[in-house]
């Protein structure tokens, strides 16, 4: 039996000739049968033994290889059956044995080799049938060994090959060795042939070579194998390598961007390269250089790569390109870039040129300057500004400023234009504002306001006089003059410095008394207007005038005055404070200025404050003024034996306006709640009104048209409170002329027991319609209605009673003849009428 042989082999046997006898006695031989197997694989021959007729067998059989006379098998069954039959060969049993137990029998080679292949003849001899011979062709198929893959460089590949960059070509040697006969050698891409054509070399190689121009990326993990078959019935022998590649970034983006950047805020963008095997490197450059604030991600399958950027842009950075650049470091040439010129806003940068083109200009008195404000902002500038010294300036050409765009025009400029000009503009980003230029206004000397005009001197003593001028440039020269109505004559003492002058003047009698000027000159021009200074006879200071005492505290106290006349000389304050009878000073201070503040002062004392000038000549007439300090207030304290307060009439007052208030609030309480609870007594009950007698019935008689409900003060004050429901009953007494409720108890004075009560519902309009009495309290000589339906006692029929329904009301009102009286009821309340 034909056994399963490995999957890269297969035995097939082509076709099986059985020998059958003829009916004549001669047997015929036939063409040989081919048999072929493969190297080291089972086969087997077939032989005829097959007796005939049937009762006839085998006695021996001999197995004969091509040409030799000496049977290589040899099976005697002489002796007994086929199964008790003698084998013997020339090979080992465990290789080559002759099986009878099949049908034919076969020579079965259980590990072929080459030399197995040949001729061979089976002669069958039987007891009485005629020896029968069959013949077989054996031919042996040699397996070649397994292909071996080189690349270009004669290098092994096996297996995972590579990895080779995108866009290069691939080539491939496949050799064969052995076989018999010669295999073919075939490139294979999975199921699909490559390349059939092959050669053998001298040596008996068999070789096919495989080359791809240009690898994709679909053939990334690419198997090709190379396949070698000398026999179509057995599965070729093959060996299979597989492609790795690297691939360059396929696409590059910058997915997240801000639309605009602003100086010197932080933002991120981000970079996406897609398609690098492996992953790409992404960088990111502005201009030639690498930013390096960068974080890069990789997706889990390798195949995205992320990179962002943290950015902080600066002004400078306006307008320049910004590079996103993706490579596959492993592949040459594979860098995509992705670029974005950046549009970062910013606040306005300014700088002003003027005229002279000089940081700080200089312009003489009269001439005209100007000063261009340069800009720089993105986005542009909405708003425009000249500030001098901090003023905003418009255009006035009356005073020479001219504002034309974005340029000043300063005309016949003066001192009152000198100082700090800036340029100031703003945009979204914020403003901004130039550095200050300061501009020099070169004048002649003038003086400055505020110098001290008078001066105070004795005959014979000499007085300094200051004169202070304000020019540019500050290199001032002076000149003296000394004038009064005896005349004028030129001050020859006096010494400059810059734009001061101090003048040295000795008045020589009492005549020598006047005005001294001063005039500055400079490289601009002369003093216009020179500076007058009074020349007096010294005398004590003026008393100070407008004194005034404020903040007096527990232990303190402010004074203010105003400065008298100097007398011509300097002059000091000075307060002296004395508590009052007392002969010693308690406090002495001296100023420059008549302004005092005196702390540490004891509390609810009287002070005597006193306050004068003083000079080189003397004192002035003294400011008086007397000043008591405030008390403290007191706090109560507990002494050791008990409680201890000290009554004290704003006390006293106190309390008996809070008692007062107290006992009025406690009272009106009181009022509220009883007249509150006569309200809620009113809303439940059920009170009737009656209509006026008619004194020509004998019965009452009611009419709705004349009914009025009476208000309350629960009506009016309480509109949360609900009277009861249901309505009301009034009964009329014929005989009495009143007027009853329900639910209140009427008592009788007359005799009532032989009177029939009559009662009857009063309809609206007067209708009444009537109902018997109902039966409830057996005693005549009261009632306590409780409802509508309320028993009635059986009052006589002579006293005529009539009951009416009527709307609710809280108040119970009582008609006599003369008089009418309203009471309060309540329901389940007895209310004696």
């Amino acid at each position: 039996m034909l056994k399963a042989i490995p999957i890269c082999y297969r035995l097939i046997l082509l076709s099986t000739y059985l020998m059958t006898p003829t009916k004549s006695e001669k047997i015929q031989t036939k063409p040989p049968l081919t048999v072929i197997g493969l190297e080291g694989e089972k086969v087997e021959i077939p032989c005829n033994i097959t007796a005939i007729p049937e009762e006839d067998i085998p006695t021996l059989v001999f197995w004969y290889k091509d040409n030799i006379t000496t049977p290589i098998y040899t099976l005697d069954a002489r002796r007994g059956s086929l199964s008790r039959a003698l084998h013997a060969s020339i090979y080992k049993v465990t290789r080559v044995y002759f099986a009878t137990d099949t049908e034919p029998a076969v020579l079965r080679f259980r590990s072929l080799n080459s030399s197995d292949q040949g001729s061979y003849r089976c002669r069958a001899d039987f007891n009485r049938a005629r020896t029968r011979y069959t013949d077989s062709v054996l031919k042996v198929i040699v397996t070649p060994q397994k292909p071996v893959i080189r690349d270009q460089n004669g290098k092994v590949l096996r297996s995972l090959i590579g990895p080779y960059n995108e866009g290069e070509s691939l080539q491939l040697f496949c050799d064969v060795l052995g076989g018999d006969p010669s295999p073919e050698v075939t490139w294979w891409r999975e199921s699909v042939l490559l390349d059939n054509t092959y050669n053998m070399t001298e040596t008996g190689t068999v070789s096919n070579e495989l080359l791809i121009l240009t690898l994709e990326r679909h053939d990334l993990m690419a198997a090709f194998s190379c396949c070698a078959s000398n026999y179509n019935q057995s599965l070729p022998i093959s060996s299979t390598v597989t492609v790795d590649m690297n691939f360059r970034p396929l696409v590059l983006t910058i997915t997240k961007e801000p639309e605009t950047l602003s100086a010197g805020k932080t933002t991120k963008l981000e970079c996406q390269a897609v398609g690098s095997r492996p992953s790409a490197i992404v960088t990111w450059w502005q201009e030639e250089t690498e930013l390096k604030t960068t974080k890069m991600t990789v997706s889990v399958d390798g195949n995205v790569t992320t990179s962002v950027l943290t950015f902080k842009p600066s002004v400078l950075d306006n307008e320049k390109i910004l590079t996103c650049k993706a490579q596959n470091p492993l592949i040459k040439d594979s860098i995509l870039k992705e670029r974005r010129i950046l549009n970062v806003h910013y606040a306005p940068r300014i700088s002003i040129n003027s005229s002279g083109d000089v940081k700080n200009p200089i312009v003489k008195k009269g001439h005209d300057i100007f000063f261009d404000c340069k800009i720089q902002a993105n986005p542009w500038v909405t708003a425009f500004h000249w500030l001098f010294e901090d003023k905003e300036l418009h255009t006035d050409k009356s005073t020479g400023i001219i504002i034309s765009n974005y340029t000043l025009v300063l005309q016949k400029v003066d001192r009152s234009k000198r100082g700090r000009y800036i340029c100031r503009a703003m945009n979204i980003e914020g403003y901004g504002e130039s550095d200050p230029i300061d501009l020099r206004v070169q004048f002649e000397p003038v003086c400055i306001p505020s110098q001290r005009a008078v001066y105070g001197t004795a005959v014979h003593e000499t007085v300094r006089v200051l004169c202070e001028v304000d020019a540019d440039p500050v290199q001032v020269t002076f000149r003296w003059m000394f004038n009064n109505s005896h005349g004028s004559r030129e001050v020859l003492t006096f010494k400059d410095d810059l734009t001061k002058s101090v003048a040295s003047f000795i008045p020589q009698n009492q005549d020598d008394y006047g005005t001294l000027a001063c005039w500055g000159n400079n490289k601009v021009g002369i003093q216009r207007k020179p500076c007058f200074f009074n020349i007096t006879a010294a005398g004590p200071p003026e008393t100070p005038v407008n004194c005034t005492v404020s903040n007096v505290t527990t232990d303190f106290i402010s004074i203010g005055c105003l400065e008298g006349y100097n007398g011509g000389l300097s002059q000091h304050f000075v307060l002296e404070l004395y508590e009052k009878n007392a002969e010693k000073i308690h406090t002495n201070l001296t100023d420059k200025k008549p302004e005092f503040s005196i702390v540490r002062l004891p509390q609810n004392t009287n002070f005597r404050i006193i306050l004068y000038a003083v000079n080189a000549k003397g004192r002035s007439g003294p400011w008086i003024k007397n000043v008591d300090t405030l008390r403290t207030p007191e706090k109560s304290e507990e002494p050791k034996d008990g409680w201890f307060v000290e009554f004290r009439p704003i006390l006293v007052t106190i309390v008996a306006g809070v008692a007062g208030l107290v006992f009025v609030i406690l009272v009106i309480i009181v009022l509220v709640k009883v007249r509150s609870r006569k309200q809620r007594k009113r809303s439940t009950a059920k009170p009737f009104v009656g209509d006026e007698l008619r004194e020509e019935s004998g019965t009452l008689k009611t009419r709705v048209e004349d009914y009025r409900p009476l208000s309350t003060i629960e009506d009016e004050r309480g509109p949360d409170i609900i009277p009861a429901n249901g309505n009301l009953v009034e009964l009329r007494s014929v005989i009495e002329s009143e007027t009853f409720s329900m639910g209140d108890t009427v008592r009788w004075t007359s005799p009532l027991a032989e009177l029939s009560p009559q009662i009857q519902p009063l309809g609206e309009g007067g209708q009444g319609l009537d109902m018997e009495p109902p039966r409830c309290s057996q005693s005549r000589e009261t009632f306590s209605p409780q409802s509508q339906c309320s028993a009635l006692q059986e009052i006589p029929q002579e006293i005529g009673l009539r009951v009416r329904m009527l709307p609710s009301s809280p108040v119970l009102r009582r008609t006599i003849p003369g008089r009418s009286e309203e009471l309060p009821v309540a329901e389940g309340r007895t209310t004696n009428v």
